[in-house]
């Protein structure tokens, strides 16, 4: 690894920021040719940026490097505490149902707020009762979509352009002209 040379003491709006480009372009550069199955520990990142991994800065400067990573196809999931790995498809549709049962409660959650929340005036009450609808929708969805994560891809039986009586007899049979003789 190369030494880190510390960073120089810069002032920066508390709106701006200091910018993650630089150190998102090290990383980027530091790793360039990741694969699956890659593990890169937080210590290694901590040390090449030279931020320590618990501090809000390593958060911001990971999660644009992440980003930057998926845009090219490349997924680090995580090991928390611990480092980031680059995901497989299958690793990463595995997170699905935890994905979609935690939508599912944030619907939950928030529909129980609408409920106990007092209006005012009939126009609020209107859109909290809209609100409240939608979320139960949304929430009996993501219920059924966790029943179901995985829909059937083989089709039971090859598709048909006549009813199955009237194919069955018509293969068995000489094929039939419709032309009449004049």
């Amino acid at each position: 690894m190369t030494e880190h040379k510390p960073k120089e003491d810069k002032f920066y709006s508390w709106e701006t920021g200091m910018p993650t480009k630089p150190d998102v372009d090290t990383l980027l550069k530091y790793w360039s040719e990741l694969k699956v199955g890659d593990i890169i520990t937080y210590v290694e990142i901590a040390v090449l940026i030279g931020v320590d991994w618990r501090t809000h800065r390593f958060k911001s400067v990971t999660s644009v490097w992440r980003n930057r990573l998926e845009e090219k196809g490349i997924i680090l999931e995580c090991k928390a505490g611990e480092a980031f790995y680059v995901a497989s498809a299958d690793q990463v549709t595995a997170n699905t149902y935890d994905v979609i049962a935690q939508a599912g409660r944030k619907y939950r959650r928030h529909r129980k707020k609408l409920a106990a929340v007092t209006t005012e005036t009939e126009q609020q009450r209107e859109v909290v009762a809209h609100q409240g609808r939608l979320m139960k929708m949304m929430e009996e969805d993501a219920r059924k979509k966790r029943m179901n994560i995985l829909p059937n891809t083989v089709s039971e039986s090859m598709p048909r352009r006549l009813p199955p009586n009237v194919a069955q007899t018509e293969s068995a049979e000489e094929p039939k002209t419709k032309l009449k003789s004049a």
